[in-house]
């Protein structure tokens, strides 16, 4: 599992993983400018691919993640305000499938990340003005 934001300049950074692997597969998807979490980030709010080797959208980077041993991979797009800010994936090595409850967990999830990233925000604002003073 890892997490990406969004950074100037519309570029993806990973900002949490649990294994190098996690980090590798997001390299992967930042250098083929393909993937299930670029597409979370531009299209649909949530991507969830099953059997990922008969996925026919991204022809340079499914390659890649099955030589890494991803057999299916999730991506549930991070939102505050409407806007994207970032995306969590789950990357699967064991099965080809992703458990409806995993899915349903990491969406709602996301929902309270984008809370607290946006509370945060707005309590940076806070702490800005009152310094400004």
């Amino acid at each position: 599992v890892g997490i990406v934001s969004l950074v100037r300049g519309g570029h993806v950074e990973t900002r949490a993983c649990s294994t190098p692997l996690v980090q590798e597969l997001d390299l992967v998807q930042r250098s083929t400018g393909q993937g299930p979490c670029l597409h979370v980030l531009e299209k649909e709010p949530v991507v969830a691919v099953d059997v990922l080797q008969h996925e026919q959208r991204w022809s340079d980077y499914v390659p890649r993640a099955l030589a890494l041993g991803v057999r299916a991979q999730l991506a549930v797009r991070l939102t505050v305000d409407e806007r994207p800010w970032g995306a969590i994936n789950v990357y699967c090595t064991r099965a080809e499938r992703i458990d409806p409850h995993v899915e349903r967990l990491v969406t709602l999830f996301a929902v309270h990340a984008a809370v607290a990233v946006e509370r945060s925000a707005e309590r940076y604002k806070k702490y800005l003005e009152g310094r400004r003073r």
